[in-house]
């Protein structure tokens, strides 16, 4: 891999010398426009203000590396890097790159639009990835006025999968493919997205005028949040777990073999009722088997029982950067705690009492995004222990070697990721053994024994207003699943907004499909050398 660096570096090299020419050239008219990137989303004006790239990892003095670096928008000087996945195949060819004409060259433009994003000079401004790190991949450092190469933890032949899988269960036409969902495969084990699939999708090399609105269409795999459905009840079973009551001889015991009766019952005129189907047989149920069979009732009447619940369900959600908007190496992650604040505090108190049991169950109270759910079934078959999800592999500079990544002075990004603990391995454990029998449960999502996978489901109802001023229900449909792979975990997330999916349990062939992918990925990537690791970059 070394050696494919120094010859690539040499051919850099030889188109420096235009690149040089043309640059004096306009540096002999006067032309000095600098560019600097701007927050989360870059404007056309912003892109045309004063730029300093972060300081190379040399002893070479910062600022005078800065000025070395400098180019000129209009007239660039500098060749920016591409944008790569984790072995070394090209999502984003940035070399022809102009912010006017030529947006790059994108290897499936529909798959990595959302999440790469763009930057163009026009109304348009920038997003995603190309947002983020446009100092980086327009941060020469006084090298040899070509950008760095970013190198993603992708897998390009995962995420197409993924993508197509997800296209031929849900997204199943264009119609479809215009609602916001998302598939997404992350590595327990280091953290690393290796599929990352946003809809609705969009081709940004064919951006025309008018095609504002579907661009800033924000990404729910991380960027936007909706209602969770069940998938939300494995936190409040941490909730559960985590609290005590007083036995017969006032000793303080587990909730363990707590049950609740599965009757309806109402709060403020409101029923809080089990899903439709929901067996008539069962008339109690105790953690365990309210996982399994996914009730409504068992996790509203936790919230109803447990002293201060909704501050301690906070902090167990705040352990994961729930509730908050938080950095991380791809973007900001969306996520939204509702019981708090002026709109909450001003609902009368029976109806603020019906909010929180309908937190219980996801259907009120929080957003959250896919990553955010990712993590907590991360933390459900890893022992409590919740790895920061990250997408940056490494950052190569035209020379071939890798950049500290604790240098570049990106949001988010660093060379090492401590690991965040949602609860202690005992109650993660519990948990996770209650997803198997869910995933088992074929009333509820029906994997067979052999597979090995735990679950979750989830549906939250929304009201939707039609043109003619009625309303329609529609479901925000979920599912998170683990699987261990040749001694790997892996987490899979799939959803839907305002889908027509009769249940979400319609969602176990595109997640059997993709661990099926994730298996074909891990026995490619036990097999093949990752030429990063020869580059010597961080894994």
């Amino acid at each position: 891999m070394k050696g494919f660096r120094k010859i690539q570096a040499f051919f850099r090299h030889r188109e420096t010398v235009l690149v040089l020419l043309i640059g004096l050239l306009f540096f002999a008219l006067g032309a000095a426009v600098i560019v600097q990137s701007g927050g989360y989303h870059l404007t056309a004006e912003e892109l045309k203000k004063d730029f300093t790239p972060s300081a190379e990892h040399t002893d070479k003095d910062p600022e005078a590396s800065a000025e070395e670096s400098s180019f000129n928008y209009e007239n660039p000087t500098i060749v920016p890097g591409n944008i790569l996945d984790r072995n070394g195949t090209v999502l984003c060819d940035l070399s022809h790159f102009d912010a006017e004409t030529n947006w790059g060259n994108y290897i499936d433009a529909e798959i990595y639009s959302p999440l790469i994003g763009w930057m163009h000079a026009s109304e348009a401004g920038s997003s995603g990835l190309m947002n983020q790190y446009y100092r980086v991949l327009r941060d020469s450092s006084g090298d040899n006025f070509h950008g760095k190469d970013v190198y993603l933890t992708l897998d390009h032949t995962l995420q197409k999968r993924v993508y197509d899988i997800y296209c031929q269960y849900v997204a199943k036409d264009e119609e479809s493919r215009q609602k916001i969902g998302s598939a997404l495969v992350m590595d327990v084990s280091s953290g690393e997205m290796l599929a990352c699939v946003a809809f609705p999708t969009y081709d940004i090399t064919k951006w025309r005028e008018g095609d504002i609105n579907t661009m800033n269409q924000i990404p729910v795999t991380h960027a936007d949040a909706m209602l969770p459905g069940s998938t939300f009840k494995l936190l409040t079973s941490v909730l559960w777990l985590e609290d005590t009551h007083q036995d017969e001889s006032g000793s303080e015991v587990g909730n363990d073999a707590v049950t609740f009766p599965m009757e309806t019952f109402e709060i403020a005129g409101k029923p809080i009722t089990n899903w439709n189907g929901f067996p008539a047989w069962i008339e109690s149920l105790d953690y365990v088997g309210a996982i399994e069979w996914s009730s409504n009732v068992f996790f509203a009447q936790v919230m109803l029982n447990v002293k201060d619940s909704v501050p301690k369900l906070r902090e167990i959600c705040q352990r994961i950067h729930i509730g908050e908007d938080w950095a991380l190496d791809f973007g900001t992650n969306v996520s939204r705690w509702l019981l708090a604040g002026d709109t909450f505090n001003a609902l009368p108190l029976e109806e603020q009492k019906y909010m929180i049991a309908n937190t219980g169950y996801g259907q009120e109270g929080v957003l959250l995004s896919s990553v955010s759910d990712a993590m907590i079934g991360a933390a459900m078959c890893n022992g409590g222990e919740v790895p920061v999800p990250h997408m940056i592999h490494s950052v190569v500079n035209s020379g071939g070697f890798n950049e500290d990544l604790d240098r570049l002075g990106v949001s988010g990004l660093s060379s090492h990721y401590e690991n965040l603990r949602l609860t202690t391995a005992e109650t993660a454990d519990k948990i996770y053994q209650a997803m198997q029998k869910a995933a088992l449960n074929p009333a509820v999502i029906g994997f067979e024994e052999h597979e090995n996978i735990a679950a979750k489901t989830g549906t939250a109802e929304v009201d939707v207003m039609m043109a003619d001023g009625t309303f329609q229900r529609k479901d925000h449909t979920w599912m998170v699943a683990c699987k261990e792979i040749d001694g790997r975990q892996y987490v899979v997330v799939v959803n839907q907004a305002l889908t027509d999916l009769a249940y979400s349990r319609d969602l176990i062939e595109p997640v059997r499909d993709i661990f099926a992918a994730v298996e074909e990925y891990s026995r490619s990537a036990h097999t093949a050398e990752n030429p990063q690791a020869s580059a010597g970059a961080v894994s």
